[in-house]
């Protein structure tokens, strides 16, 4: 990690990743996370993040995981879906991205389920 100019921070490596991220809980991982993505850093660090970014969402209550789709889907494909120098390692990220998108169909479903468990135990109880 290091300060630039204005008050953001760089990550430059997978291990500034994770000491910024160190002792959070999921939801502030997050918010770091999605900050250090919107700032300029290594391709492969970049591809690291969304897979923590994942990870952090994933930490989450499964009841709130939706409410993160709407800031972080579309930052991420602005920010991280650019083809830079290295086409594999965009091909990487790309991989990441859809790695990313594809838990919150999973989130919604979990919720489906709850809300038919939650209307099933009022039905039985009556109400």
């Amino acid at each position: 990690l290091r300060g630039s100019m204005g008050d953001e921070m760089l990550v430059e490596s997978e291990e500034g990743l994770k000491a910024l991220i160190h002792d959070c809980r999921p939801q502030e991982q997050y918010t770091f996370l999605m900050e250090a993505l919107c700032n300029e850093m290594p391709s492969d660090v970049k591809t690291k993040a969304i897979s923590l970014l994942k990870a952090a969402i994933l930490g989450i209550k499964a009841e709130k995981r939706y409410m993160y789709l709407s800031s972080c889907l579309p930052t991420l494909l602005k920010r991280c879906s650019a083809c830079d120098h290295d086409l594999d390692q965009f091909v990487e990220r790309l991989e990441a991205l859809k790695e990313l998108a594809l838990i919150f169909p999973q989130a919604s479903k979990e919720l489906d389920t709850e809300d038919e468990e939650e209307r099933a135990r009022k039905k039985m109880q009556g109400k």
